[in-house]
């Protein structure tokens, strides 16, 4: 991805974070339930290009 944005979020993905949102409802990039699960989705082969590749 030559623009270096995320690409669209896949269904699992969106799954995952409205599941966290409607848990915890906060929506702070420095929540540790917010750090782990991006560390789970990062982790998943979802996307074959990453903009920080």
């Amino acid at each position: 991805m030559a623009d270096g944005r995320n690409p669209p979020w896949a269904w699992d993905e969106i799954v995952l974070a409205l599941d966290l949102y409607f848990r915890i409802g906060v929506q702070s990039a420095t929540h540790p339930d917010v750090i782990d699960l991006s560390a789970i989705l990062n982790q998943l082969p979802i996307h074959s290009v990453r903009p920080q590749e």
